[in-house]
């Protein structure tokens, strides 16, 4: 469990940081309160497709799902189909990366759903979960929107029904880097 002290970390950054920890991405503030994107690996495993919306000028709400399966060389077969609800507290980081938009996110989110995992048929794990991921990340956008592009870290702690979490029911380091537009 040394993954929780950070998901913990995370949420009181992301919520209730102090506004002298960042400036708002420009004086207007962020002007797209919109974005869609495919995010892969990340809380989704492969891929996810989410959207976003901009609720407070630092503030974003994240709702998507992932639905994928894979079969490997070795005859294991997996499949997910899950939803992740989140949210995720943006800092201007222009100053330190130099350049307009660019952005530091900190962020929750919970990723429920079903896992299968068979080997030569044969069931390992099958059943629903419900999982807490933490991000933490860089997003490279403008205030007013166009295209996007974030790279983040998303440590994974399982919550509910451990023995079919996903990926496995012990805290796990994921990464995801998302593609999308903000409009």
């Amino acid at each position: 469990m040394r993954l929780a002290p950070l998901g913990l970390l995370t949420a009181l950054l992301a919520l209730a940081g102090p506004p002298a920890m960042a400036q708002l991405v420009t004086e207007q503030g962020i002007t797209a309160r919109n974005a869609s994107y495919l995010e892969l690996g990340g809380p989704g495993g492969l891929f996810s497709l989410n959207h976003e919306y901009l609720v407070r000028d630092r503030v974003s709400v994240r709702g998507g799902f992932s639905s994928w399966g894979t079969q490997s060389f070795d005859g294991i077969d997996e499949n997910l189909d899950a939803g992740i609800v989140g949210v995720s507290r943006h800092f201007d980081a222009s100053e330190v990366f130099g350049g307009e938009g660019r952005l530091i996110e900190l962020g929750l989110a919970v990723i429920a759903g079903r896992y299968s995992r068979r080997s030569y048929g044969n069931v390992q794990r099958e059943g629903s979960f419900a999982s807490l991921s933490s991000q933490i990340g860089v997003r490279l956008q403008r205030p007013q929107g166009g295209f996007f592009l974030r790279a983040a870290a998303t440590p994974m702690l399982h919550l509910l029904n451990g023995g079919n979490a996903f990926p496995t029911s012990s805290p796990t380091m994921a990464a995801g880097i998302s593609l999308g537009y903000a409009y």
